[in-house]
């Protein structure tokens, strides 16, 4: 059996998700057993430094330095990870996302703006710290082929999710909502995944600026608060332009959701004299409407939906969801599994690595031909 280590910080920035899995067999026949998890958080500083790399207002130093001392801190937390659980000389590799900091999945206007990504958090200093192989960068040859690069954890879900009985749809809720559809008795190339649109990230700022809060904890904000239904179709109006693109689609709250956008929001906000409990909880059901209005528009019928990420110990969203989608079985998985999901996505990357196996998934991603995912570091 071999075990391999995923680490996942996502586009929330609370901090670092460390999930240690065993696995036997690979592609259709893997078998994984989920071994230990861990949740580093960031400190408030470095929390705010790390959003601050998505502000646009930063210099390629700032790119550069940030890229070395993610590298470092990730390297150091997964060490102490493996010494606390004594697996010392029993790790066959790290798996490392990175830090997004940029995706832009689609070319710009000119020949000088090709489609690009860039996660930060060096796999070398990771490996030479944790004294173990790292892959990393697993986005990049995904798009080298033609794809979007997003969204990357399909084959994970259809390896260990797909049903022969039911239409399945994994949503992940985290800064942003996505999405893999599982058709019942399906093969991969009628797989579907795409990104559905803002996932938590509106909420958290909201929660930040108005309650000193991270997050909607248990949904204790929103519940408080009713729905301003003007706002909520002035929103639905702007997320139309996101929302009227065919998948493959992603999207990320440095191309889409950024500053700007925000500023946008805030001013919305006092126009419509929307309350602050009303304010999270009518972006509560922009969320909610997004991911229903994609599935209406794009999957045709989803018998169940098994919800992750950090939005899914969130009962009102939960609530939001079933009365969008009053006719699909709604789900969560233990809490290990929810909250660790794309940790262990991108440690079932790392297992096709290791095996020469592909790991993306072309009809969700666009591109030409399923490839291997990742950049090998050794530790010397």
């Amino acid at each position: 059996m071999k075990r391999i280590i995923g680490l996942m910080s996502g586009t929330s920035c609370d901090g670092l998700d460390i999930a240690s899995c065993r696995f036997e067999g690979n592609a259709e026949s893997t078998q994984l057993f989920l071994e230990h998890v861990e949740s580093i958080d960031y400190r408030p500083e470095q929390r705010e430094w790390i959003r601050g790399l998505t502000s646009g207002k930063i210099t390629v130093s700032d790119v550069a330095q940030a890229h070395f001392r993610l590298g470092a801190l990730f390297g150091e937390w997964v060490s102490g990870y493996i010494r606390r659980r004594q697996l010392e000389g029993k790790v066959d590799l790290i798996v490392s996302h990175g830090q997004t900091v940029f995706h832009q999945p689609f070319a710009g206007r000119s020949e000088n703006e090709p489609p690009c990504t860039l996660q930060i958090g060096d796999g070398d200093l990771i490996a030479s710290i944790a004294g173990t192989k790292v892959l990393s960068d697993v986005r990049v040859k995904d798009m080298a082929f033609g794809g979007q690069g997003a969204p990357i954890v399909v084959w994970a879900d259809y390896v260990l999710f797909r049903s022969p009985e039911k239409n399945v749809a994994m949503q992940n809720i985290g800064g942003i909502g996505n999405v893999t559809f599982l058709p019942k008795n399906g093969g991969l190339k009628e797989v579907k995944a795409f990104d559905t649109g803002p996932g938590n990230v509106l909420i958290d700022e909201a929660c930040r600026v108005l309650f000193d809060e991270k997050f909607d904890e248990n949904g204790e904000v929103s519940s408080e608060g009713v729905v301003n239904l003007p706002l909520l179709a002035r929103l639905r109006e702007i997320e139309e332009s996101y929302m009227a693109v065919p998948p493959p689609k992603s999207t990320g709250k440095e191309i889409r959701y950024h500053q700007r956008y925000r500023d946008r929001l805030w001013k919305l906000k006092e126009e419509y004299s929307c309350l602050p409990h009303d304010f999270v909880r009518t972006l509560v059901a922009l969320t909610a409407w997004s991911i229903g209005e994609s599935y209406r528009r794009y999957l045709g019928e989803v018998e169940r939906m098994i919800v992750t990420g950090g939005g899914a110990f969130n009962p009102t969203l939960v609530r939001a969801l079933e009365e969008t989608l009053p006719g699909t079985e709604i789900r969560t998985l233990d809490s290990d599994w929810t909250k660790y999901k794309e940790a262990i996505a991108f440690a079932v990357i790392g297992n096709e690595y290791l095996n020469g196996h592909p790991a993306n998934v072309p009809s969700a991603t666009g591109a030409r031909k399923a490839v291997t995912l990742g950049k090998l570091s050794l530790p010397d």
